[in-house]
């Protein structure tokens, strides 16, 4: 039996609110702190970020392909 979709909506809504909130404080942050106190260039910043979307996008596909369950650790039986 499948959950209808208005139920789960305010789940996604808070999700989303969440992870959007937390990825403007990285996105903000990262810059300024590694600009300043690490002396990371814009480029290696930019590299960076598109290292960490590549790898977010290549398992995002793998977990797709393989699935949920077979993704994730099993529990004790």
């Amino acid at each position: 039996m499948t959950t209808p979709w208005p139920t789960l909506l305010p789940i996604h809504a808070a999700s989303l609110s969440l992870s959007l909130t937390w990825w403007g404080l990285v996105a903000t942050r990262v810059p300024l702190v590694g600009a300043s106190d690490y002396r990371f260039s814009a480029g290696a910043l930019g590299a960076g970020y598109l290292a960490e979307l590549c790898g977010l996008l290549g398992i995002g596909l793998v977990i797709d392909w393989i699935g949920r369950e077979g993704s994730l650790p099993r529990g004790r039986d």
